[in-house]
């Protein structure tokens, strides 16, 4: 193998252990009840322009209490869809106010996002959801951010953002469904994920310490 191959071998190499270090959150998937501050993650609502958190309800099951007049966030842990919410998805409830959650963000670094709110118009329970989907933001350091693609028809209302941005430790990106008008479908699904890809020390070594010995060898051969 000639020199450059052995290198082009070795940065392929480094490369793919850094992408498997990629750490990844995910709203349905690192939920936690009873847990709000839970890591990165925060369940709450918008009120008077700022975020809130919401206390645990026990017994509703939600952050906030899941009743009527109350804004709240909550998992379906059923095995069906529910109020228009997928199985093991989250709901940001908006109904009587701005339900909310909010990442953190936990080192200075460059992440990628994927962000939608809203699913199927789905009758479930005498109620449906997705109702207020387009009435949802996504907030990087309290900007909203511009909607990458829109979803709007009889069956479904969903809008997505995707987008990579470059944070400092202790920035903040939220997802917000705001109530626009009268109490009605305020169930809205909403995913979330976030993903940094983190090099491995370990590997960037082995990258230097290899790149050192062909050069040493390639010298004494000159």
């Amino acid at each position: 193998m000639s020199f450059g191959l052995k290198i082009l071998a070795l940065v392929v190499a480094s490369l793919t252990m850094a992408s498997a270090m990629a750490q990844t959150w995910s709203l349905s998937g690192d939920y936690a009840t009873n847990a709000n501050p839970n890591g990165a993650w925060r369940y709450g609502e918008y009120v008077s322009g700022s975020f809130s958190p919401l206390a645990w309800n026990a017994g509703t099951n939600s952050y906030g209490v899941g009743a009527v007049g109350n804004t709240f966030v909550y998992q379906n842990t059923g095995g069906i869809l529910a109020y228009g919410i997928q199985p093991g998805e989250i709901s940001l409830e908006s109904d009587w106010g701005n339900a909310a959650v909010r990442w953190t963000a936990p080192s200075t670094g460059s992440f990628d996002f994927i962000i939608s709110t809203g699913g199927l118009l789905a009758n479930s329970g005498g109620g449906y959801g997705n109702n207020f989907a387009l009435s949802g933001v996504v907030k990087v350091k309290g900007t909203n951010q511009t909607v990458t693609t829109v979803t709007n028809n009889s069956t479904f209302k969903i809008n997505t953002w995707v987008f990579s941005q470059t944070l400092n430790l202790g920035d903040t990106v939220d997802a917000v469904v705001f109530n626009p008008a009268p109490a009605n479908g305020g169930n809205t699904q909403t995913r979330f994920t976030v993903t940094q890809a983190v090099p491995e020390p370990a590997s960037m070594a082995v990258l230097g310490l290899g790149v050192a010995g062909l050069l040493r060898r390639r010298a004494k051969k000159a």
